[in-house]
C-alpha cells in the first residue's frame, strides 16, 4: 500500500514539473533543478561582481599603498560599456582593466588605498568605488574596502593632514 502511494506521488511530481515547463516556467524549473543553458543568460548588458567587499585589516601608515582586485563579469547577452569609475575619497583610487566587457567575459577592478594620504579619526575606515555603466541590472554597482590605519609615523606626518569630518 505504501509503495503505491509513493509511486503515485512520484508520478504527480513528474507531471507537475513537465506541465510547468511547457506552460512557461522552464527557466524557473531549470534553476530549481540546478541546470542552466547558454540560452538562459541574462538579456542585455548584465554586470555581476561576486565579491563586493574586502577588508585589509590593520595596516601601517608607513606601509605601502594596498590594493585588491575585484572580479567583474558580464553574464548578459550584450556588451557592458564602462563609462567611468569613481571613488569616495582621494585616498582611494580605482581602475578597471577593460572599458568594454563583452558578453561572457570577465575583467578586474583594482582598488588601491593609501594609508598615509590623510588622518581620519574613525577606528575603521570604509571607502567605495562605483562603476558607471550601461548594465541594465545595476548601472552603478559599488564595491567597498575596509581598513584600520596604525598611524605609526604620527597623525601630523600624513601627506594632507587631518580631516575635518
Amino acid at each position: 500500500m505504501n509503495k503505491k502511494f509513493i509511486l503515485y506521488g512520484v508520478v504527480i511530481i513528474v507531471i507537475v514539473i513537465f506541465t510547468g515547463y511547457f506552460f512557461g516556467f522552464g527557466n524557473s524549473i531549470k534553476i530549481f533543478l540546478g541546470s542552466q543553458e547558454e540560452s538562459d543568460k541574462q538579456f542585455g548588458p548584465h554586470l555581476i561582481i561576486p565579491v563586493k567587499e574586502y577588508n585589509f585589516g590593520k595596516i601601517k601608515q608607513s606601509g605601502p599603498i594596498v590594493s585588491y582586485e575585484f572580479e567583474v563579469a558580464n553574464d548578459g547577452t550584450e556588451d557592458v560599456k564602462i563609462e567611468k569609475v569613481l571613488t569616495s575619497c582621494n585616498c582611494t583610487s580605482a581602475k578597471i582593466d577593460k572599458d568594454i566587457i563583452k558578453a561572457g567575459e570577465k575583467t578586474f577592478l583594482t582598488v588601491e588605498f593609501d594609508p598615509n594620504y590623510h588622518f581620519e579619526s574613525y577606528d575603521e575606515i570604509m571607502r567605495t568605488a562605483t562603476i558607471f555603466s550601461n548594465a541594465i541590472n545595476d548601472p552603478r554597482p559599488e564595491v567597498k574596502i575596509f581598513t584600520i590605519v596604525d598611524y605609526d609615523l604620527g597623525v601630523d606626518k600624513t601627506k594632507y593632514g587631518v580631516d575635518e569630518d
